[in-house]
Protein backbone atom coordinates (compact mmCIF):
# COMPACT_ATOMS: atom_id res chain seq x y z
CA UNK A 1 0.00 0.00 0.00
CA UNK A 2 0.92 3.63 -0.28
CA UNK A 3 0.53 5.62 2.86
CA UNK A 4 0.74 9.29 3.86
CA UNK A 5 3.75 10.16 5.97
CA UNK A 6 3.22 11.03 9.61
CA UNK A 7 3.66 14.67 8.68
CA UNK A 8 0.95 14.61 6.01
CA UNK A 9 -2.46 14.53 7.65
CA UNK A 10 -5.20 12.63 5.90
CA UNK A 11 -8.56 13.65 7.22
CA UNK A 12 -9.75 13.67 10.80
CA UNK A 13 -12.11 10.86 9.85
CA UNK A 14 -9.22 8.71 8.57
CA UNK A 15 -6.71 6.99 10.83
CA UNK A 16 -3.06 7.57 9.99
CA UNK A 17 -2.49 4.17 8.39
CA UNK A 18 0.82 3.20 6.90
CA UNK A 19 -0.28 1.86 3.56
CA UNK A 20 1.50 0.02 0.77
CA UNK A 21 0.69 -0.71 -3.00
CA UNK A 22 -0.41 -3.78 -4.79
CA UNK A 23 2.12 -6.16 -3.33
CA UNK A 24 2.16 -4.53 0.01
CA UNK A 25 1.15 -4.02 3.61
CA UNK A 26 -0.26 -1.70 6.22
CA UNK A 27 1.14 -0.71 9.56
CA UNK A 28 -1.18 1.27 11.75
CA UNK A 29 -0.79 3.30 14.88
CA UNK A 30 -2.10 1.68 18.02
CA UNK A 31 -5.88 1.36 17.89
CA UNK A 32 -8.41 0.01 20.37
CA UNK A 33 -8.57 -3.71 19.57
CA UNK A 34 -11.87 -5.54 19.44
CA UNK A 35 -12.41 -8.80 21.30
CA UNK A 36 -11.45 -12.17 19.87
CA UNK A 37 -12.37 -15.72 20.73
CA UNK A 38 -10.36 -18.86 19.97
CA UNK A 39 -11.31 -21.14 17.10
CA UNK A 40 -9.58 -24.21 15.65
CA UNK A 41 -6.46 -23.46 13.66
CA UNK A 42 -6.70 -23.34 9.89
CA UNK A 43 -6.03 -26.58 8.05
CA UNK A 44 -5.03 -27.29 4.50
CA UNK A 45 -7.50 -26.06 1.92
CA UNK A 46 -7.88 -29.69 0.90
CA UNK A 47 -9.71 -30.28 4.18
CA UNK A 48 -12.40 -27.71 3.43
CA UNK A 49 -15.93 -29.07 3.30
CA UNK A 50 -19.45 -28.61 4.51
CA UNK A 51 -22.41 -26.63 3.29
CA UNK A 52 -22.04 -23.00 2.21
CA UNK A 53 -22.58 -20.43 4.92
CA UNK A 54 -25.83 -18.50 4.91
CA UNK A 55 -25.53 -14.71 4.73
CA UNK A 56 -26.96 -13.04 7.77
CA UNK A 57 -26.03 -15.83 10.16
CA UNK A 58 -23.76 -15.46 13.17
CA UNK A 59 -23.42 -11.68 12.92
CA UNK A 60 -22.28 -10.36 16.28
CA UNK A 61 -21.80 -6.88 17.61
CA UNK A 62 -18.09 -7.42 18.04
CA UNK A 63 -17.45 -7.36 14.30
CA UNK A 64 -14.41 -9.61 14.65
CA UNK A 65 -12.98 -12.42 12.63
CA UNK A 66 -12.62 -14.89 15.48
CA UNK A 67 -9.21 -16.51 15.37
CA UNK A 68 -6.55 -17.46 17.89
CA UNK A 69 -4.31 -14.55 18.81
CA UNK A 70 -0.92 -14.94 20.43
CA UNK A 71 1.27 -12.06 21.52
CA UNK A 72 3.82 -11.35 18.82
CA UNK A 73 6.58 -11.63 21.41
CA UNK A 74 5.56 -15.25 22.05
CA UNK A 75 6.35 -16.21 18.48
CA UNK A 76 9.89 -14.86 18.25
CA UNK A 77 12.39 -17.07 16.47
CA UNK A 78 16.07 -17.29 17.20
CA UNK A 79 18.06 -15.19 14.75
CA UNK A 80 21.67 -15.34 13.78
CA UNK A 81 24.35 -12.67 13.84
CA UNK A 82 24.98 -10.58 10.73
CA UNK A 83 27.29 -12.14 8.16
CA UNK A 84 28.53 -10.84 4.81
CA UNK A 85 26.18 -11.37 1.88
CA UNK A 86 29.17 -12.65 -0.10
CA UNK A 87 29.20 -15.71 2.20
CA UNK A 88 25.55 -16.56 1.46
CA UNK A 89 25.32 -18.00 -2.08
CA UNK A 90 21.74 -19.24 -1.68
CA UNK A 91 20.57 -15.77 -0.67
CA UNK A 92 22.41 -14.21 -3.60
CA UNK A 93 20.79 -16.71 -5.98
CA UNK A 94 17.34 -15.97 -4.55
CA UNK A 95 17.86 -12.23 -5.10
CA UNK A 96 19.15 -12.82 -8.62
CA UNK A 97 16.07 -14.91 -9.49
CA UNK A 98 13.86 -11.96 -8.57
CA UNK A 99 15.64 -9.75 -11.09
CA UNK A 100 16.55 -7.17 -8.41
CA UNK A 101 20.26 -7.58 -9.08
CA UNK A 102 20.97 -3.91 -8.32
CA UNK A 103 20.84 -4.86 -4.65
CA UNK A 104 23.70 -7.32 -5.16
CA UNK A 105 26.01 -4.56 -6.39
CA UNK A 106 25.91 -2.56 -3.16
CA UNK A 107 28.98 -2.98 -0.95
CA UNK A 108 28.86 -3.90 2.70
CA UNK A 109 25.58 -5.81 2.67
CA UNK A 110 25.00 -8.14 5.60
CA UNK A 111 22.56 -10.97 6.15
CA UNK A 112 20.70 -11.95 9.30
CA UNK A 113 19.02 -15.34 8.99
CA UNK A 114 16.03 -16.63 10.91
CA UNK A 115 14.84 -19.99 9.69
CA UNK A 116 14.11 -19.70 5.96
CA UNK A 117 14.11 -15.88 6.07
CA UNK A 118 17.23 -13.85 5.26
CA UNK A 119 17.17 -10.10 5.99
CA UNK A 120 19.65 -8.22 3.80
CA UNK A 121 20.88 -4.69 4.44
CA UNK A 122 23.56 -2.42 5.87
CA UNK A 123 21.59 -1.19 8.87
CA UNK A 124 22.71 -1.58 12.51
CA UNK A 125 22.71 -5.10 13.89
CA UNK A 126 19.78 -4.49 16.24
CA UNK A 127 17.59 -3.25 13.42
CA UNK A 128 18.42 -6.15 11.11
CA UNK A 129 17.78 -8.66 13.88
CA UNK A 130 14.45 -7.04 14.79
CA UNK A 131 13.25 -7.21 11.19
CA UNK A 132 14.43 -10.83 10.99
CA UNK A 133 12.38 -11.66 14.09
CA UNK A 134 9.32 -10.04 12.54
CA UNK A 135 9.86 -11.82 9.23
CA UNK A 136 10.28 -15.22 10.85
CA UNK A 137 7.15 -14.74 12.94
CA UNK A 138 5.23 -13.49 9.91
CA UNK A 139 6.30 -16.47 7.82
CA UNK A 140 5.14 -18.91 10.49
CA UNK A 141 1.81 -17.06 10.76
CA UNK A 142 1.31 -17.07 6.99
CA UNK A 143 2.13 -20.78 6.80
CA UNK A 144 -0.50 -21.45 9.47
CA UNK A 145 -3.07 -19.50 7.46
CA UNK A 146 -2.27 -21.09 4.09
CA UNK A 147 -1.80 -24.59 5.50
CA UNK A 148 1.31 -25.04 3.36
CA UNK A 149 4.90 -24.98 4.61
CA UNK A 150 7.65 -23.15 2.78
CA UNK A 151 9.34 -25.78 0.55
CA UNK A 152 12.61 -27.16 1.95
CA UNK A 153 15.65 -25.30 0.73
CA UNK A 154 13.70 -22.16 -0.22
CA UNK A 155 15.04 -18.94 1.28
CA UNK A 156 12.94 -15.75 1.41
CA UNK A 157 15.15 -12.64 1.20
CA UNK A 158 13.82 -9.49 2.87
CA UNK A 159 15.71 -6.58 1.33
CA UNK A 160 16.24 -3.39 3.34
CA UNK A 161 17.61 -0.58 1.15
CA UNK A 162 19.50 2.24 2.89
CA UNK A 163 17.65 5.17 1.35
CA UNK A 164 14.41 6.05 -0.37
CA UNK A 165 16.30 6.51 -3.64
CA UNK A 166 17.63 2.97 -3.44
CA UNK A 167 14.14 1.71 -2.65
CA UNK A 168 12.69 3.62 -5.61
CA UNK A 169 15.33 2.09 -7.92
CA UNK A 170 14.25 -1.40 -6.88
CA UNK A 171 10.52 -0.64 -6.82
CA UNK A 172 10.33 1.05 -10.20
CA UNK A 173 7.95 3.73 -11.46
CA UNK A 174 4.66 4.07 -9.62
CA UNK A 175 5.84 2.01 -6.65
CA UNK A 176 8.37 4.38 -5.13
CA UNK A 177 5.97 5.55 -2.41
CA UNK A 178 4.83 2.06 -1.44
CA UNK A 179 5.69 0.78 2.03
CA UNK A 180 6.96 -2.50 0.64
CA UNK A 181 6.45 -4.90 -2.23
CA UNK A 182 6.96 -8.44 -3.46
CA UNK A 183 7.98 -8.55 -7.13
CA UNK A 184 5.59 -11.35 -8.04
CA UNK A 185 8.12 -13.56 -9.84
CA UNK A 186 10.02 -14.89 -6.81
CA UNK A 187 9.46 -15.22 -3.05
CA UNK A 188 11.16 -12.02 -1.98
CA UNK A 189 10.20 -8.84 -0.11
CA UNK A 190 11.55 -5.28 -0.27
CA UNK A 191 10.83 -2.83 2.57
CA UNK A 192 10.85 0.95 2.36
CA UNK A 193 13.45 2.14 4.90
CA UNK A 194 11.72 5.19 6.37
CA UNK A 195 8.52 3.24 7.03
CA UNK A 196 10.36 0.60 9.02
CA UNK A 197 12.32 3.34 10.80
CA UNK A 198 9.10 5.01 11.91
CA UNK A 199 7.67 1.72 13.12
CA UNK A 200 10.76 0.91 15.18
CA UNK A 201 11.14 4.44 16.54
CA UNK A 202 7.49 4.47 17.63
CA UNK A 203 7.97 1.10 19.33
CA UNK A 204 5.28 -0.33 17.03
CA UNK A 205 6.54 -3.61 15.60
CA UNK A 206 7.00 -3.93 11.85
CA UNK A 207 5.35 -7.36 12.05
CA UNK A 208 2.14 -6.28 10.30
CA UNK A 209 3.91 -4.87 7.25
CA UNK A 210 6.38 -7.75 7.01
CA UNK A 211 3.68 -10.42 7.44
CA UNK A 212 1.53 -8.79 4.74
CA UNK A 213 4.43 -8.70 2.29
CA UNK A 214 5.61 -12.23 3.03
CA UNK A 215 2.08 -13.51 2.44
CA UNK A 216 2.32 -12.01 -1.04
CA UNK A 217 5.78 -13.52 -1.53
CA UNK A 218 4.48 -16.98 -0.60
CA UNK A 219 1.30 -16.90 -2.69
CA UNK A 220 1.57 -14.42 -5.55
CA UNK A 221 4.25 -16.12 -7.64
CA UNK A 222 2.52 -17.45 -10.74
CA UNK A 223 -0.86 -16.03 -9.76
CA UNK A 224 -3.36 -15.14 -12.45
CA UNK A 225 -3.49 -11.50 -13.49
CA UNK A 226 -7.28 -11.73 -13.32
CA UNK A 227 -7.24 -12.38 -9.59
CA UNK A 228 -9.28 -9.59 -7.95
CA UNK A 229 -7.08 -7.00 -6.26
CA UNK A 230 -9.46 -6.82 -3.30
CA UNK A 231 -8.88 -10.53 -2.68
CA UNK A 232 -5.11 -10.41 -3.12
CA UNK A 233 -4.73 -7.42 -0.78
CA UNK A 234 -7.58 -8.29 1.59
CA UNK A 235 -6.20 -11.71 2.50
CA UNK A 236 -2.65 -10.37 2.89
CA UNK A 237 -4.01 -7.62 5.12
CA UNK A 238 -5.99 -10.18 7.12
CA UNK A 239 -2.74 -12.06 7.70
CA UNK A 240 -0.88 -8.90 8.65
CA UNK A 241 -3.44 -7.60 11.12
CA UNK A 242 -3.80 -11.07 12.56
CA UNK A 243 -0.22 -11.28 13.71
CA UNK A 244 -0.53 -8.13 15.79
CA UNK A 245 -3.98 -9.16 17.07
CA UNK A 246 -5.73 -5.96 16.02
CA UNK A 247 -9.02 -5.28 14.28
CA UNK A 248 -8.60 -1.53 14.66
CA UNK A 249 -10.53 0.49 12.09
CA UNK A 250 -8.09 2.67 10.16
CA UNK A 251 -10.25 4.16 7.42
CA UNK A 252 -13.90 5.16 7.26
CA UNK A 253 -15.80 2.76 4.97
CA UNK A 254 -19.25 3.36 6.43
CA UNK A 255 -20.56 4.45 3.01
CA UNK A 256 -18.85 1.70 0.97
CA UNK A 257 -21.37 -0.56 -0.76
CA UNK A 258 -19.20 -2.37 -3.32
CA UNK A 259 -15.81 -4.06 -3.43
CA UNK A 260 -12.86 -1.93 -4.51
CA UNK A 261 -11.31 -2.45 -7.94
CA UNK A 262 -7.73 -2.13 -9.12
CA UNK A 263 -8.24 1.54 -9.96
CA UNK A 264 -9.16 2.26 -6.33
CA UNK A 265 -5.81 0.89 -5.20
CA UNK A 266 -4.02 2.95 -7.85
CA UNK A 267 -5.88 6.18 -7.06
CA UNK A 268 -3.82 9.33 -6.56
CA UNK A 269 -6.12 10.13 -3.63
CA UNK A 270 -4.55 8.69 -0.48
CA UNK A 271 -7.92 8.43 1.24
CA UNK A 272 -9.31 6.36 -1.63
CA UNK A 273 -6.38 3.98 -1.37
CA UNK A 274 -6.76 3.67 2.38
CA UNK A 275 -10.46 2.92 1.99
CA UNK A 276 -9.70 0.30 -0.67
CA UNK A 277 -7.44 -1.61 1.71
CA UNK A 278 -9.81 -1.22 4.63
CA UNK A 279 -12.81 -2.41 2.60
CA UNK A 280 -10.88 -5.39 1.22
CA UNK A 281 -9.78 -6.44 4.69
CA UNK A 282 -13.28 -5.95 6.08
CA UNK A 283 -14.89 -8.14 3.39
CA UNK A 284 -12.28 -10.88 3.85
CA UNK A 285 -12.85 -10.78 7.59
CA UNK A 286 -16.58 -11.12 6.91
CA UNK A 287 -15.97 -14.21 4.74
CA UNK A 288 -13.95 -15.78 7.56
CA UNK A 289 -16.79 -15.14 9.98
CA UNK A 290 -19.16 -16.85 7.54
CA UNK A 291 -17.20 -20.04 6.97
CA UNK A 292 -13.73 -19.97 8.56
CA UNK A 293 -10.17 -19.59 7.36
CA UNK A 294 -9.82 -22.95 5.55
CA UNK A 295 -12.64 -22.06 3.14
CA UNK A 296 -11.17 -18.61 2.63
CA UNK A 297 -7.89 -20.19 1.58
CA UNK A 298 -9.66 -22.68 -0.71
CA UNK A 299 -11.39 -19.73 -2.40
CA UNK A 300 -8.13 -17.76 -2.56
CA UNK A 301 -6.15 -20.68 -3.98
CA UNK A 302 -8.65 -21.36 -6.75
CA UNK A 303 -8.94 -17.65 -7.58
CA UNK A 304 -5.18 -17.30 -7.99
CA UNK A 305 -4.73 -20.29 -10.28
CA UNK A 306 -4.45 -19.40 -13.95
CA UNK A 307 -6.29 -22.28 -15.62
CA UNK A 308 -8.36 -22.63 -18.79
CA UNK A 309 -11.36 -23.66 -16.69
CA UNK A 310 -11.11 -20.73 -14.32
CA UNK A 311 -14.33 -19.26 -12.97
CA UNK A 312 -15.11 -15.59 -12.53
CA UNK A 313 -14.77 -14.14 -9.01
CA UNK A 314 -18.54 -14.10 -8.50
CA UNK A 315 -18.77 -17.73 -9.71
CA UNK A 316 -16.06 -18.66 -7.24
CA UNK A 317 -17.91 -16.92 -4.42
CA UNK A 318 -21.03 -18.84 -5.38
CA UNK A 319 -19.07 -22.10 -5.41
CA UNK A 320 -17.34 -21.59 -2.05
CA UNK A 321 -19.92 -19.55 -0.13
CA UNK A 322 -23.22 -20.49 -1.78
CA UNK A 323 -24.15 -16.94 -2.82
CA UNK A 324 -23.13 -14.55 -5.56
CA UNK A 325 -21.07 -11.41 -5.04
CA UNK A 326 -24.07 -9.07 -4.99
CA UNK A 327 -25.76 -11.01 -2.19
CA UNK A 328 -22.60 -11.39 -0.12
CA UNK A 329 -21.63 -7.73 -0.50
CA UNK A 330 -25.13 -6.65 0.52
CA UNK A 331 -24.96 -8.79 3.65
CA UNK A 332 -21.43 -7.53 4.38
CA UNK A 333 -22.63 -3.92 4.37
CA UNK A 334 -25.51 -4.88 6.68
CA UNK A 335 -23.16 -6.73 9.03
CA UNK A 336 -20.85 -3.69 9.21
CA UNK A 337 -23.73 -1.50 10.34
CA UNK A 338 -24.19 -3.78 13.36
CA UNK A 339 -20.57 -3.70 14.44
CA UNK A 340 -19.27 -1.83 17.44
CA UNK A 341 -16.06 -0.19 16.27
CA UNK A 342 -13.63 2.34 17.77
CA UNK A 343 -14.15 5.99 16.91
CA UNK A 344 -11.96 7.16 14.07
Amino acid sequence: MIRPSRGRALDTALATALLCTSCSGVIAPSRPALSHGPVPSATSSADVGGAPAVPGADVTSSGTADRPRLPVTAKRSAVGQPVALSTQPDVRRAIARSGLTAMLDRPGLRVVRAGQVAVVGRQPTGRLRRIAQAAAAGTAWDVRLTGRPVPPGVVIPVLCPDTQDQYADLAGPGMDQSDGFSPGNAPLVVLRPDVVDEALEDDFPPDLLVTHEIFHALTIVGASETMPTWLMEGVAEYAGRGIVGSDGVWADISDVTELPTGSDFDSEDMQDRARAYEASYSFVRYLVRRAGEPRLMAFYDEARRDTAERLTPTQLLLKHYGFDETTLVRDWTTARSLEVVPDL
